[in-house]
């Protein structure tokens, strides 16, 4: 990243300056002069922060005291110009002239540098790296190393993988993963570990409150059906036989019911029986009447056909006498009579008198007829009353007799021993089932404790698996024995230019023995970092910073209080940077003015800026 000029307007305590810089920039100046305030101003344009502004909040800091508006505007090759304009009310970011928002400014960063914000802060601020948490730093070194494992390898820097295990990282990664996908896989299997957990507790909870189940149910099942089927058989055969005896009793209930029923109807016919009959002799008796009915009606038919004749004649008779009272012949109307007819007259009402007196007793005589005939049907139909009176008893008195066989050969045996049978079936049937019951009981219960049993074992061993695998993906799993393999290179890097700088009496290493720490080793032995002077951890900075452009493409360094090297250290420094600059685009080192180092540094290809009171001029 080749930073060619910068300006800077109302910027903390500078008013206007315009800065154009070489690949190899010193900044000098006493104390509080605006020396930093150029390191701040290079980092805020490009990554909207500063050790005055963190995380972009407070820019109001950023603005010359007294003055409303600051500016600060860089160029770098081959991105352009990038300008931030800062008030009170907020900040305002153009790229070219343009107005962008930042996180479009950082996406053509990333673009054209391959760089993110905070390795852009880590390239211009030691501090920002040595200031991280160890977690954070191995995280930060894994990213910058771009290293990507397949599914495999993942496998490989695994402690000692179950089969499940490696079922596990087979079934959740495909292709090439990336430190980002081991952090994510770290919380979800931080997450399943948890449901895991709750997931068997819950199971041991109800495997708690289960009383626990015997091995044996204490109940032969097979033969205790065998017994129960016997029961039920015999208990069938036994109600089969009260059934039967059931059946009697209402059938011979039915039969004395019919009996009493054919007494009555008995008893009401016997009552319209006449007692004088006798049955024998009156089919003789109705044969005289049938004779005697059928003379007394042809008698009638023949009163009735002389009836006839005489009324015929009378008519006749009646018929002639009114032409015997004219003087035409009765015998032809052609002819005149003059004889006397009154005899003849006299005759012929004689003639009608007699016919009309015969046919009077003929009609005395029919009525007589008609009238014994009649007594004679009467005593017909009484007599066939009686004899079908008589046919009917004597079929009720056969059905009677009939009914009484039948109740007669209805044995029925009492059912007080068959009921106690039963009793004692249905009692030992109801304690076979009861056992039956309770093998169901305990076969059932077995299942769901066994049921249990397994599901809590599956779970257990799932929750092993998962503390495996969050411990294996944990900042001290799998990620650290990736970073210990490929950080191997970084140390090296680091130790090769820590000889430079310090003469061969330093060497670094990275430890990831409790946590991830950076010891260096001297004649004294190994101490963290941390636990450097001030100078010291300036000199591990550098170095840091180095290996970190190693691994980016910022080709950026910017060292800051290196006023703090004594002058021998500080002269090593400058070999340093001399020795290393043709691997950066730009460097810029910030140190407190005084006689040795502007000796140290003044010569050609260095360029050298003053800076005092907010004002910086070249020094020639």
């Amino acid at each position: 990243m080749k930073i060619q000029c910068l300006e800077l307007i109302n910027f903390r305590n500078h008013t206007n300056n315009f800065l154009v810089f070489d690949k190899v920039n010193y900044i000098v100046g006493k104390n509080n002069s605006g020396k930093s305030t150029i390191k701040g101003a290079l980092q805020y344009a490009i990554t909207g922060e500063n050790e005055w502004a963190p995380s972009g909040r407070q820019t109001k800091n950023l603005i010359k005291h007294g003055e409303e508006v600051a500016a600060v505007e860089i160029e770098i090759e081959g991105l352009g110009l990038i300008k931030r304009t800062i008030r009170n009310s907020g900040s305002l970011l153009e790229v070219n002239n343009s107005k962008l928002p930042n996180r479009e400014l950082e996406k053509e960063l990333y673009d054209y540098f391959k760089l993110t914000n905070d390795t852009i802060n880590c390239v211009m601020m030691s501090s920002k790296f040595l200031n991280m948490k160890p977690a954070e730093q191995k995280d930060f070194l894994f990213r910058l190393t771009n290293a990507t494992l397949t599914p495999k390898q993942i496998i490989e820097f695994m402690d000692s993988p179950s089969e499940k295990a490696k079922e596990e990282i087979l079934k959740r990664f495909k292709g090439r993963v990336t430190i980002d996908e081991l952090d994510r896989i770290y919380k979800k299997f931080f997450d399943d570990r948890r449901l895991k957990k709750k997931e068997r507790d819950r199971l041991a909870n109800q495997l708690e409150a289960v009383s626990e189940v015997p091995e044996d149910s204490g109940v032969d099942v097979a033969l205790t059906t065998k017994k129960l089927k016997e029961q039920v058989k015999k208990r069938d055969e036994l109600l089969r036989k009260v059934a039967v005896i059931d059946e009697r009793i209402r059938q011979k209930e039915r039969l004395e019911k019919s009996l009493e029923h054919l007494d009555q109807k008995i008893k009401k016919l016997d009552e319209r029986l006449d007692k004088s009959i006798v049955v024998s002799e009156a089919e003789e008796i109705l044969f005289g009447y049938v004779t005697e009915a059928n003379d007394l009606k042809e008698e009638i038919e023949n009163y009735k056909a002389v009836y006839n004749t005489l009324n015929g004649k009378i008519r006749s008779l009646k018929e002639m006498l009114p032409k015997l009272t004219t003087t035409q012949c009765p015998l032809s109307e052609k002819l005149v009579c003059k004889t006397d007819k009154n005899p003849l007259i006299e005759e012929l009402n004689a003639m009608i008198k007699t016919n009309s007196d015969e046919m009077a007793e003929i009609q005395k005589k029919v009525s007589m007829a008609q009238e014994k005939l009649r007594r004679t049907e009467e005593k017909k139909e009484d007599l066939e009353l009686q004899m079908n009176i008589s046919a009917d008893l004597e079929e009720l008195m056969a059905q009677r007799k009939e009914i009484e066989k039948e109740l007669a050969g209805i044995k029925i045996s009492s059912k007080t021993s068959l009921t106690s049978e039963i009793e004692q079936c249905e009692a030992e049937k109801a304690r076979l089932e009861a056992d039956i019951k309770a093998y169901e009981d305990w076969r059932r219960a077995k299942l769901v404790f066994d049921e249990l049993n397994k599901k809590l074992d599956m779970a257990t061993e799932d929750v092993e698996l998962y503390e495996y695998l969050v411990a294996e993906f944990s900042p001290k799993g799998v990620k650290q024995r990736v970073l210990e393999k490929i950080i191997m290179p970084i140390e090296e890097h680091c130790n090769k230019i820590l000889s430079t700088l310090t003469a061969g009496v330093y060497k670094i290493e990275f430890s990831f023995e409790d946590q991830f720490d950076i010891l260096v080793e001297n004649k004294s032995g190994k101490i963290s970092y941390k636990l450097l002077s001030t100078s010291e951890r300036l000199r591990i900075g550098v170095v840091i910073q180095d290996a970190i452009n190693s691994l980016t493409n910022a080709k950026l360094l910017i060292v800051d209080d290196a006023e703090m090297l004594d002058e021998e250290n500080f002269e090593l420094f400058v070999e340093l940077i001399d020795e290393i600059k043709d691997r950066y685009d730009s460097i810029f080192v910030i140190a407190t003015g005084d006689k040795h180092l502007m000796h140290a540094i003044k010569k050609e290809g260095r360029k050298v800026f003053g800076v005092e009171d907010g004002v910086v001029k070249e020094v020639k």
